[in-house]
């Protein structure tokens, strides 16, 4: 397979989503498009698609998922489409049971609110919500394809699931908690973070004193560290530990977790590298090594003027191609 074929089959597969979410009335306008799923039908077909691949982009993981090999490769070169940029893609084998025809056959978003509040605005979609606990999805089937939603990258979860320990943590972490509804963030996900770097991970919880209660009951044995406080005029509990692989940095508050600032830094900081690309990845990486916090690196980097935290949290609101036309290199 060619680069350009590919590209070629990639645009027409993308035109149709974006007419059939068009019609819909299914505003994405704002969620970056994270990667794209290239099915197989075959064995034979899903080891020589992986070989073609190569030639155009960098295999950042093949890992076994319910019971089947899925391979997920950064290209090389991205793709643009309609001023969006799209880096990623998946490559699984194919699933017995599971026929699908050769080709595209769906998209993912990342979005910025719970998927309760996606069913709320297009209450009449056939919405199907997955059961995983860790980066569950949002499915919606389209006239000729699929589009889902989730809350971290593939490459985020992809740079998480190389560490396979810290990995296991994780998901066990999430799972215990699961009622608080954690996110993770920060800039382990980032893959910009060092060894003095925390992973953070935010929850939303009522009654702060119980949550703490719960997390310190978990982490017992890394004897955590409780600090409540405002952040932003936000009750907030803060809470520290560390394990064998890797410090974390626990963080609660009463409102919704998709709305907690920590989690809004990440999702621009994600759109901003997804943009840029390796080159501002590995930028950031350098100057927060020289001690700089990571809000003001991206600041510095992409030449944001303000208060870099205020500054970071209003481009929240611009759009995939506004996004593009600022940053786009």
């Amino acid at each position: 397979m060619l680069r350009n074929q590919f590209e070629r089959e990639l645009e027409v597969f993308l035109g149709r989503v974006f007419r059939d979410l068009e019609v819909l009335h299914i505003n994405v306008d704002r969620f970056q498009m994270d990667h794209a799923c290239f099915r197989v039908q075959t064995q034979n077909e899903y080891e020589n698609y992986k070989t073609q691949l190569l030639e155009f982009a960098d295999l950042l993981i093949e890992s076994l998922v319910n019971g089947r090999m899925i391979a997920t490769f950064e290209l090389k070169k991205p793709i643009l489409f309609e001023g969006r940029v799209l880096r990623v893609i998946e490559l699984p084998s194919p699933k017995e049971g599971s026929i699908y025809p050769t080709g595209f056959e769906h998209v993912e978003f990342v979005i910025d609110q719970s998927f309760e509040e996606m069913q709320n605005l297009y209450p009449k979609m056939n919405w199907k919500i997955s059961n995983k606990t860790f980066n569950a999805e949002m499915a919606l089937k389209l006239s000729n394809s699929t589009i889902k939603f989730h809350h971290l990258s593939l490459k985020a979860v992809v740079e998480m699931e190389k560490n396979k320990n810290l990995f296991y943590e994780v998901h066990n972490l999430l799972n215990t908690m699961s009622k608080y509804t954690p996110l993770v963030s920060g800039s382990v996900p980032l893959n910009i973070h060092n060894e003095k770097s925390d992973l953070d991970i935010i929850f939303s919880a009522q009654d702060l004193h119980r949550f703490a209660d719960d997390l310190t009951c978990y982490a017992e044995k890394y004897s955590p560290e409780v600090t409540f406080k405002k952040l932003k005029g936000y009750e907030s509990v803060i809470i520290r530990y560390t394990t064998e692989n890797i410090k974390y940095e626990c963080v609660a508050q009463y409102r919704p977790v998709y709305d907690i600032i920590a989690n809004q830094h990440f999702l621009i900081e994600s759109r901003l590298l997804n943009i840029a690309g390796s080159s501002a990845r590995t930028a950031i990486s350098q100057l927060k090594k020289a001690g700089i916090p990571t809000e003001p690196a991206f600041a510095q980097y992409f030449y944001i003027s303000g208060e870099p935290y205020e500054a970071l949290l209003n481009m929240n609101s611009l759009t995939e191609s506004e996004l593009h036309q600022l940053y786009g290199k």
